[in-house]
């Protein structure tokens, strides 16, 4: 897997808290789509504990990354422009997370197998595929879904290499940034796993 260089960028002032990734990327998703966002509809909208969601806020804070003003938490102007990458998009009641990453085929099981554990709900996944020189592709759905799966995200992606998944669930900010944590933990394994052979 190989991503964009703004994805490095977001990753690198994300690492090092005591907070997963998934967990600090699901709050700036939700900040940047609802901005100006209250700490207590964020807390909803992610169903994490408010003292949760004001601990996150405070870090995201001190970093540099969010403002926090009387109407709420907004994405600080150096940072949006890093976000605009990362696409988490309802549409038929389904989450689309596209990430302009690079996955190979043969990596799909393993990332699918790291998404699940890390949303704890398998239900919730229904396809992961990428796109490439404009045409989408789902490895390992049949056809007559595929299809359905490609028209749900046409429009969607660029016209680089990018990964993209899609949830049962609609409005799942967690499902976008767990899915860039499953990116980011796959490919450490399978670069581990590489080198020991």
């Amino acid at each position: 897997m190989r991503c964009r260089e703004e994805i490095e960028r977001v990753l690198s002032v994300l690492r090092g808290s005591r907070y997963s990734i998934s967990e600090l990327l699901a709050v700036l998703l939700v900040v940047k789509t609802m901005e100006p966002v209250g700490r207590i509809i964020l807390s909803n909208i992610l169903g994490m504990g408010d003292k949760k969601a004001r601990n996150i806020i405070r870090e995201l804070r001190r970093r540099g990354v969010i403002r926090v003003t009387h109407a709420g938490s907004t994405i600080s102007n150096d940072f949006a422009n890093l976000l605009d990458s990362i696409k988490c998009i309802t549409r038929e009641n389904y989450t689309i997370s596209i990430l302009p990453c690079s996955i190979e085929e043969a990596n799909i099981i393993r990332l699918r197998d790291e998404l699940v554990l890390l949303l704890g709900a398998p239900d919730v996944l229904i396809a992961i595929g990428y796109s490439r020189s404009g045409s989408v592709d789902f490895p390992g759905i049949p056809s007559l879904y595929k299809d359905k799966l490609t028209d749900l995200v046409r429009g969607l992606w660029g016209h680089g290499e990018e990964a993209i998944a899609i949830f049962s669930k609609p409005g799942c900010y967690m499902c976008c940034s767990s899915f860039l944590q499953a990116l980011i933990t796959s490919s450490k394994r399978s670069d581990t796993m590489s080198r020991s052979l």
